[in-house]
């Protein structure tokens, strides 16, 4: 999808999100500034951006609170891959009409968590959707946001599967 000229997506081998379109930036790739310049922009929500304050498993979730989580992993995955492709960045907490108000550290256990996401990507998506990309964001002081980018897929529609006690 083309917006203010620019194509949204991936871009010379690294990945391009609708936060490089609002905010006019020119190197792809987002660093800490990056979503700092997004939260101070109060940039909203869209069907290629969202904002998530957690990581989808953070505090081990059990039971019914773990399949909730998955399930919107899958979901929100579903949607952009059916669509334009996006973004979700997790580690910024928003307002209650989708507008970031600040960032929110999610380090620890990253690549436990990143196997988890990767997990309910492949298996909870139908087709599976591919392409995805991790991109942990590090500030100085240690603080951690996590972006998972979602292309458009050349596959969709993609479906989300029920949980198996519901196939």
């Amino acid at each position: 999808m083309i917006r203010g000229g620019v194509q949204a997506g991936a871009y010379a081998g690294r990945v391009w999100t609708n936060i490089h379109v609002q905010l006019g930036l020119r190197e792809p790739g987002l660093r800490p500034e990056d979503i700092d310049a997004a939260v101070e922009a109060a940039l909203p929500e869209d069907e290629g951006l969202d904002w998530k304050m957690q990581l989808p498993f953070a505090g081990s979730p059990k039971g019914e609170a773990l399949e909730a989580k998955s399930l919107e992993l899958a979901k929100d995955v579903a949607a952009m891959a059916n669509g334009v492709g996006g973004v979700i960045v997790f580690g910024v907490q928003e307002a209650r009409t989708g507008v970031p108000m600040a960032v929110v550290d999610v380090a620890g256990e990253e690549e436990v968590h990143e196997q988890q996401m990767r997990r309910v990507i492949s298996s909870r998506t139908y087709p599976p959707v591919g392409g995805t990309q991790f991109a942990w964001i590090r500030w100085e002081d240690g603080s951690t946001v996590l972006a998972l980018h979602v292309p458009a897929s050349p596959d969709a529609p993609h479906l989300v599967r029920p949980p198996r006690s519901q196939q």
